[in-house]
């Protein structure tokens, strides 16, 4: 993950720094979706 101001912002925001549209799961900084992309390499 490479951070922009608009992932960080998101992230601050409460939303996964990915889709930037679903909250963040506890402890990740993805939502439950991109988190199982982001672990599969799609």
């Amino acid at each position: 993950m490479s951070r922009t101001p608009e992932s960080t912002k998101a992230y601050q925001a409460g939303l996964c720094v990915d889709c930037k549209t679903e909250p963040h799961s506890a402890g990740r900084p993805r939502c439950e979706k991109c988190h199982t992309k982001f672990r599969r390499g799609k």
